[in-house]
């Protein structure tokens, strides 16, 4: 693929599955982003395999951390996300639900957009207590990244000492935050790391 036209920005999705041929179905949606003039997916992390984690299944993920190059402004980014994950036959609904698919915008470099006035400052400081607001667009970085081990475990192996903003803490002091037994709220315990 040409990448004279792609700029040096730089961005995290990260991947999941539990329906169907999982790992095909991840390496699919990479492919379709690698095939846009707009991105070039320049490296992945291993693959994990982790419980749901904030709804009931019998159906284990598969998740990974893909690192991108890309042009597109983080709104354009996460409709593209959003198209080929329709392609590839998510159908979204109300509440968590079982998926073949799953591509979600951790972070674009340079890009802090969504948060309410005076977040950044106070997660920085380890006191933000409120949530971003939904209503006002795109968030952009995830704002469950902290409370994720199947984001945090994964993007650890591409960047450890990326620091993320608004909470002002590396990928690895991130990670290193959650307990390791704690099965509490999205900080499921992996099950431990497929084959690359």
């Amino acid at each position: 693929m040409e990448t004279d036209n792609i700029s040096d920005r730089i961005a995290y999705i990260g991947l999941g599955a539990n329906l169907g041929k999982r790992r095909e179905t991840c390496l699919a949606a990479l492919a379709l982003l690698d095939g846009e003039p707009s991105c070039r997916v320049m490296r992945r992390s291993g693959w994990h395999e982790t419980e749901p984690v904030g709804m009931e299944s019998s159906n284990l993920f598969i998740n990974a951390v893909a690192e991108l190059r890309t042009s597109l402004p983080a709104d354009d980014l996460m409709a593209l996300l959003l198209k080929i994950e329709k392609q590839l036959g998510r159908r979204r609904s109300h509440g968590v639900t079982d998926r073949t698919v799953d591509l979600d915008l951790l972070y674009v470099q340079g890009v802090v957009t969504g948060y309410p006035d005076g977040f950044m400052c106070m997660a920085s400081q380890g006191v933000a207590s409120g949530r971003p607001d939904k209503n006002k667009g795109l968030v952009v970085p995830h704002p469950a990244i902290p409370q994720r081990r199947f984001v945090l475990e994964p993007w650890a192996e591409l960047v450890p000492d990326l620091v993320v903003e608004p909470w002002g803490k590396s990928v690895k002091d991130m990670l290193s935050a959650l307990e390791p037994d704690d099965q509490a709220g999205d900080s499921c315990p992996s099950r431990g790391v497929l084959e690359k």
